[in-house]
């Protein structure tokens, strides 16, 4: 289902940016594992990509 009316040209070109901007556990070198992606994107066309990593009791989060 699209609820944003999107057309399949430009999901593939969010999936594409979500995924050439994400990192992977192999990257993080701060004894992080990765867990979380969020993509978020706005109608203008602006998008962020939010990782959020686990160590122990302690998240951090990558922008």
């Amino acid at each position: 289902m699209n609820s944003f009316n999107l057309s399949t040209n430009i999901i593939e070109k969010l999936k594409y940016s979500s995924r050439l901007s994400a990192i992977d556990n192999s990257c993080v070198q701060d004894g992080y594992g990765l867990y979380h992606h969020c993509f978020i994107f706005t109608e203008n066309g602006h998008w962020s990509v939010i990782q959020q990593g686990m160590n122990r009791n302690y998240a951090r989060r990558y922008h």
